[in-house]
């Protein structure tokens, strides 16, 4: 495969005096030195006879050094050698040079670069396409579990700020989300950070309590606590965040995002926490006994087909979380094996 790198002065700005790129310097590990020839040739030594080092001057026209060759050593070994002796130069910084001495250039692998960034651009659209397709609720689940407060953002809001290709929060580290998404402790992530953002757990001076009873001072240790007091987490933490974690009840947070994401005009925002959470819990609490019958025996259903273990004792969301878990992991399979060798 084709190769190509560069090499440029670290410091050197335009209109500054000319610099030199020297192929000669010693290798303080071999103990000898190293003379890049002007024929590719790579020596150790002095010149000898009609034998010329290869000096690069850097200037405005001629502002860095690139060198291209075939890394199949069969096809280019002179190319070859040539690249690993400026990737050992006592003056070029650049991955893996144990003889650096005097950073004076950088080099740059363009074919390396070029694979990373496909690589990133790639992962980019896994995530972009993992959250179009998921829940709308889901997506604002996802904004909690990575730090955002979208508690009073619209789904659209919401979508730029995790996944706008340049500033959004799950792009700028794509691989690290797709690594975390499957982690088992997403729920208790989730409501642990509504949780402090709601005020169930009050946070001062660094220091998490729940009413008086102090449960840490780091976020690890509130998940900690949450993991290992399920009762305090189950009956007490999840039930108040529920009450106060109301949406706006004009938009179908069932639906995917891409049905949502910019259909949705002139959105009413949820009302003060303090003057809506009882009228629309108390109209949600209605709408839901009509349906939870039938509801729950559908889920049921569900969990049987799919094998999940308990699913007659789960509570609702609890069987909806799982049965959205497994139902991920089969459309996108790469995550489940992220999972399984995690």
């Amino acid at each position: 495969m084709k190769r190509t790198i560069t090499i440029a002065p670290i410091n050197r700005k335009k209109g500054d005096a000319t610099v030199v790129l020297h192929g000669k310097y010693y290798n303080t590990k071999i103990k000898e030195t190293v003379n890049i020839l002007t024929t590719g040739d790579v020596v150790f030594g002095e010149c000898e006879g009609s034998q010329k080092t290869k000096n690069i001057p850097i200037t405005d026209q001629n502002p860095e050094f690139t060198f291209t060759w075939d890394d199949n050593k069969e096809i280019d070994a002179k190319g070859a050698a040539e690249a690993k002796a400026w990737s050992k130069s006592s003056e070029i910084d650049c991955p893996g040079n144990d003889n650096l001495m005097r950073p004076m250039f950088k080099m740059v692998d363009k074919t390396e670069k070029v694979t990373v960034d496909v690589k990133l651009i790639k992962n980019k659209g896994r995530v972009y396409n993992i959250v179009n397709n998921m829940p709308t609720k889901e997506m604002r689940d996802i904004a909690f579990f990575v730090g955002l407060n979208p508690i009073h953002e619209s789904p659209d809001e919401i979508f730029l700020k995790l996944i706008d290709f340049q500033e959004g929060e799950l792009m700028k580290d794509p691989s690290k989300f797709l690594d975390n998404v499957t982690t088992p402790d997403m729920n208790f992530i989730v409501i642990a950070k509504k949780a402090i953002l709601y005020d169930v757990i009050q946070s001062k001076d660094n220091q998490y309590y729940i009413n008086t009873e102090l449960i840490g001072s780091s976020f690890v240790d509130v998940l900690a606590y949450c993991k290992s007091n399920r009762q305090q987490f189950e009956g007490y933490i999840m039930k108040e965040v529920e009450k106060l974690d109301v949406l706006p009840v004009d938009i179908d947070y069932d639906k995917p995002v891409k049905e949502i994401i910019g259909t949705v005009q002139n959105i009413k925002q949820p009302a003060p926490i303090e003057k809506s959470i009882e009228e629309a819990k108390a109209a949600s609490d209605a709408e839901a006994e009509k349906e939870k019958g039938s509801n729950m025996d559908e889920l049921r259903a569900a969990g049987k087909k799919l094998g999940i273990k308990g699913y007659q004792l789960m509570k609702e969301k609890t069987l909806i979380d799982r049965i959205g878990e497994i139902k991920q992991k089969e459309e996108y399979p790469e995550l489940a094996k992220k999972e399984e060798y995690a």
